[in-house]
Parts: structure tokens; C-alpha cells; sequence
């Protein structure tokens, strides 16, 4: 390995010790020879930790790093200060990558002029379902903040687009550096947190149509099935992160506003539902139901129901509306409602899928 590698891939572990093995092979057998391996052992307690040691020992590539827990977004930081590439790749030990990714992505940035950022192609597939989706990226290059402004609604935001993660993402180090782009610390979201952000300051972009990166969809550990305290908190801050941008762009487009407002009210339908399946007998229950109520009579809440109706937006169908009355009204009574409609009709649905498998 060169003293100043032209990549860094950096990859956070915790409590991975199973995808180990297997992950860092994807790594390791990259056609591009010039890169460095960033392993940030998160206070991993199942042996990940013993194991990224044992690679770095047998590998020059390879550096390790370890820290108390603090999460994917913090250990991330701590791979960019430690990193020495001109450019910067993350990835995710249970992922899989193409074995030319790295020379791909330096033919991209070379015939690009090499830009602050990259953004290339994926397929995600989902493991209890067995179906594969493509994303693929019309191939744009921008070479200014204004030009990114003018394609960010079109091309860059939005679900379909998945403009949150940074596996598909390769940015200039230097460019993180000295715009001070970090990775908030929150237990989701904090990969759209670091774009929206970044996008503030970007000043050339290329978009690739090249599918370099395979994404797995795992039924257990996703962050969106279990429990988040502050789940309502999180997805408030990226709201106001988006707003943000917004208005450092003075833009004029309500697709944005209606996206941001669309997606921060199912925010708050997803943290209600959280509290509302406590069983009364939990001795948090009590709890629980204060802050359902908080987030009912919360002032950005209340903001949201008004914007709602201002971008046309209040849900038609039975069952949403039916949830949003219930917001509306503050009444937890009432949203029990169509919780029990809403689980009745997912399980039929899960019933009849998992039959058709």
C-alpha cells in the first residue's frame, strides 16, 4: 500500500462477526490496487473485533480502528479523520460490491474531470423475499452548486433515488475536510443528514449508470423494526436538515416541500405506532403514552397537519385518514383505531405473500 492511497474504503463493524469473512473479500479482490481498508470496530462484544485485528496482521491494506459504542455515524467519522486516500468509499460488511468498483469508479472520476463526488448505480435485494430491485442513474455531470441545485429535485431526491445511503457514493477527502462535512450522531438517517449537508457545498457531481454495488435487505436488524425512544426527534432533525437546504438554495419547487412534509408525517404515524404497541401492562406504559401525547401536541407536528393541507396532502384513504383525524384531534383513544385496522390488514397481506412465496 502507497503512503497516500488513491481510495480509502472505510467500514464500520459492530456485531458483525458473520458477515466478516465473506464481506471483506469483496474488499480485498478489487482489480484497482491503490486503496487502503478502514475497519472501525465500534465496541463490537462478539468477537468482530478480535477479527478485524486478525485481518489487519495479515494484511497491509487493512488498518483498524476501535472506539466505545457510538454508532455507524461516529465510527464513519473516525474513518475519514484516520483516512489518507484522495478519495473516500464507504461500505457495508454485509453488502457486496462488483471486484472492478474501484477501477470503475476511477474511470468515472478521471473522464469527469474528477468531481467532489460520485454517485454511481445499485440493485438492493431483499433476502426474506427474494426479489432483487435496480436503481440505476441517469449519467449527469454538474460542474457547479447551481447545476447540482438545477437536477437535485429530478435526480437526487426522493426514495425512489435513495439518495440517503453513502455505499454509493464516493466523495473527494479533501472536499469533506475543509467543508467540515460530519456524520451527525443519530441511530438512523445520519447518511441522508451527511448528504443533504454536503450538497450545500458541492461544486461537481457525476452521476453513473455503471452498477457497482449490491445492497441487502435483511428481515432482522433493520433500524425501521425495532424500538427508537427518539425516533420522532431523528426524523425531525432530517426534516429540518432538507428545509435547510431549502432555503440555502432559495428554491422554488414544491415537489421538495411536499416530499419533505410527506415524509415527515409518516415519521410521525411510524413513532406513534412505536408507543402504541406497548402492551398497558409494561410498566413504561404510562411513559409511553406522555409522549404519544407529546408528539401529538408537539409545535412541529401541528406545523406538519397545517402543511399538509397547504400542499395537498391529507390522506383520502380510509385507514391514513382515519390517522390523521386521530393526529389531528391529539386523541391516542381515537389512533387506536386504525393501528388495530392497520396491523389486521399488514398481516393478512403478510399471510397471503408469504403463501405465494
Amino acid at each position: 500500500m502507497t503512503e497516500h492511497p488513491y481510495f480509502s474504503i472505510i467500514i464500520p463493524i459492530y456485531n458483525v462477526s458473520r458477515f466478516i469473512d465473506s464481506g471483506i473479500k469483496y474488499v480485498l479482490n478489487q482489480t484497482f490496487e491503490d486503496y487502503e481498508v478502514i475497519l472501525v470496530d465500534d465496541g463490537s462484544t462478539d468477537g468482530s473485533d478480535v477479527m478485524c485485528d486478525q485481518l489487519a496482521s495479515e494484511n497491509e491494506l487493512i488498518r483498524v480502528f476501535h472506539q466505545s459504542n457510538a454508532g455507524s455515524g461516529p465510527a464513519r467519522n473516525k474513518g475519514i479523520d484516520e483516512s489518507k486516500g484522495k478519495y473516500i468509499v464507504f461500505f457495508d460488511i454485509d453488502d457486496s460490491i462488483e471486484k472492478t468498483l474501484l477501477q470503475e469508479c476511477y474511470e468515472e472520476l478521471s473522464s469527469n474531470g474528477f468531481p467532489e463526488m460520485l454517485i454511481f448505480s445499485y440493485d438492493s435485494y431483499d433476502v426474506k423475499y427474494k426479489s432483487l430491485v435496480t436503481s440505476v442513474f441517469e449519467p449527469i455531470k454538474c460542474q457547479s452548486n447551481d447545476e447540482i441545485k438545477s437536477i437535485y429535485v429530478d435526480h437526487l431526491l426522493g426514495l425512489k433515488n435513495q439518495n440517503g445511503f453513502v455505499w454509493n457514493k464516493v466523495y473527494s477527502r479533501s472536499f469533506l475536510m475543509k467543508n467540515e462535512v460530519k456524520f451527525p450522531h443519530l441511530l438512523i438517517q445520519q447518511d441522508e443528514v451527511f448528504n443533504v449537508r454536503a450538497y450545500q457545498f458541492l461544486n461537481s457531481l457525476s452521476l453513473s449508470s455503471r452498477i457497482l454495488y449490491h445492497y441487502k435487505v435483511y428481515d432482522k436488524g433493520n433500524t425501521r423494526s425495532f424500538f427508537i425512544p427518539n425516533r420522532y426527534e431523528i426524523h425531525n432533525t432530517v426534516k429540518n436538515e432538507f428545509l435547510k437546504l431549502y432555503s440555502h438554495w432559495s428554491l422554488d419547487d414544491v415537489r421538495m416541500l411536499r416530499y419533505v412534509y410527506k415524509r415527515f408525517y409518516h415519521s410521525i404515524v411510524g413513532s406513534l405506532n412505536s408507543f402504541v404497541s406497548i402492551d398497558s401492562t409494561n410498566r413504561y406504559y404510562r411513559e409511553r403514552y406522555n409522549y404519544m401525547k407529546l408528539i401529538m401536541c408537539c409545535e412541529e407536528t401541528t406545523d406538519c397537519i397545517s402543511n399538509l393541507y397547504t400542499l395537498d396532502l391529507v390522506p383520502t384513504k380510509f385507514i391514513p385518514r382515519l390517522y390523521f383525524e386521530a393526529i389531528e384531534k391529539r386523541s391516542i383513544l381515537i389512533y387506536k383505531v386504525p393501528y388495530l385496522l392497520d396491523r389486521f390488514v399488514k398481516s393478512l397481506k403478510w399471510i397471503i405473500k408469504k403463501r405465494l412465496i
